[in-house]
């Protein structure tokens, strides 16, 4: 059963009163603690989201100090993706059976472990017969550790958000958490070509270690500090029983309005993948830099957290779900149309404006589709429902690359053909978002049966 299921008893302290007794439903309170767990999970992201793509920005270094093809470079994120089918089954069981705490723990030792991997490919290059080949082969070693540990640590925000805050803070706290992935993408574009000199490619070592540091930090904190759930429940649904796993599994294969979410977020999210990892090799043809690139991800992130940090109160206030999701996948089309126009030489600033606008209409649906995911869904575990959302939009960016990096053009590699593409996915992902039209059945729950009640206090106590 769910982790939200037989809270310990209300500590019967002046600090811990209850807030909402109605109707038998019981007491539901706050704590101040949820703000540390949010930012555990917080750093969890951002470290894990910077050992996937800190070799994209520099992609073609890469290539010349292990003496790889650009397909193989590529599969140092694509490794990301893959692992995250057979893992994410294994993380959804995790997190529904096991709880928060034991899936983020266990993606934490993993990601410090890959990073540290990563780490000890610097000391086969100082020796005689230092071969790059076995150099790479062991950083893939490492990504392999990082990558399984990504399911554990992306499934945790919905279920972070359910277990721990209230129902008007959850989309916000969704928000923040499930974001600190992309701020991790951000600093990887920016640090990773300050560390690593084009002109010196061993300085690849030192981002390494500098990976190695923080990973290793987080990993310890999220062990001493990381609790599954509050004393007791923040809301009544987080107070009442999710359905068993397997029971769970079954309704999200046989739920339509989750089947059609399911398709616009990972098609959205796969996209989003694939341009992460090509940035680099879709600008350099084209006369841009490695540090040109890291701008424009970066540009990409800082935009799209700025979006994301607008969306989430304002979903929390107006529920308003559907708007958002319809309205931003329409103005993140046309953006992607605006990059794919804009990526030429000599236009350095649209395409750093397009792609900050790409990336503030994505960013929003983030929490948009993990919160409507669980909501259709409801009462299935959020694990399971935002495990399999992540799942769908990770198989898909394995696809996307493979795809794009297929269309390539002419000596220089010329990636306009696989732009456009990209166009034409996200633009014909917009008929199942406007098909889609599920029932908010976890927020109906609640309200009705806060109408029924007959006594109770209004408003959460924060403790």
């Amino acid at each position: 059963m769910s982790t939200h299921n037989n809270y310990n008893a209300l500590e019967n302290t002046p600090s811990a009163v209850s807030i909402h007794q109605q109707n038998g439903v019981g007491a539901h309170k706050v704590y101040k603690r949820r703000w540390l767990m949010l930012t555990v999970v917080c750093l969890l992201n951002i470290v894990n989201a910077a050992q996937w793509i800190q070799y994209a920005p520099i992609a073609d270094t890469v290539k010349r100090y292990y003496d790889v093809s650009s397909t193989w470079v590529n599969m140092l994120s694509q490794i990301f993706m893959i692992l995250y089918i057979p893992f994410g089954f294994m993380a959804s069981w995790a997190l529904d059976t096991r709880g928060l705490r034991y899936a983020c723990v266990l993606g934490a030792v993993l990601n410090a472990v890959g990073a540290f991997i990563k780490y000890m490919a610097n000391f086969v290059e100082i020796t005689p017969s230092a071969d790059p080949n076995i150099m790479f082969a062991v950083v893939m070693v490492g990504q392999f550790f990082a990558a399984a540990a990504q399911p554990f640590i992306l499934g945790a925000p919905t279920m972070l958000a359910a277990v721990w805050f209230s129902d008007s803070e959850r989309a916000t706290a969704n928000m923040l958490a499930s974001v600190a992935n992309p701020i991790g993408i951000a600093a990887a574009n920016v640090l990773s070509p300050a560390i690593v000199d084009t002109t010196e490619p061993w300085t690849i070592n030192t981002m390494h270690w500098m990976m190695m540091i923080p990973a290793g930090i987080v990993a310890v904190i999220t062990i001493v500090l990381m609790r599954a759930k509050p004393p007791t429940p923040p809301s009544l649904s987080a107070a009442t029983p999710s359905d068993p796993f397997f029971v769970g599994l079954k309704k999200v294969a046989t739920n339509k309005s989750y089947l059609l979410l399911l398709v616009s977020f990972g098609v959205g999210l796969g996209i989003f993948n694939a341009l992460s990892t090509l940035l680099e090799q879709i600008v350099h043809p084209q006369g841009y830099t490695d540090d040109d690139a890291g701008i424009f991800g970066a540009a990409l992130i800082g935009a799209g957290l700025v979006g994301a940090g607008i969306s989430g109160p304002l979903i929390d206030k107006t529920k308003a779900y559907r708007p958002v999701l319809r309205g931003c996948f329409i103005l993140a089309t046309a953006s992607f149309v605006g990059f794919a126009l804009s990526a030429r030489p000599d236009e350095y600033v649209l395409v750093a404006v397009t792609c900050g606008l790409i990336g503030f209409f994505c960013f929003p649906l983030l929490p948009t589709c993990l919160e409507l995911a669980v909501e259709v869904t409801y009462p299935v575990s959020e694990g399971t429902s935002a495990s399999f959302m992540w799942m769908a939009g990770q198989a898909l960016g394995v696809v996307f690359i493979f795809i794009m990096d297929a269309m390539r053009t002419g000596a220089e590699e010329d990636m306009t053909n696989a732009l456009w593409f990209a166009v034409g996915v996200v633009g014909a992902t917009l008929i199942p978002v406007f098909l889609f039209k599920g029932e908010y059945r976890r927020l109906n729950m609640e309200r009705e049966t806060k109408a029924n009640a007959s006594s109770g206090l209004n408003g959460d106590l924060h403790i």
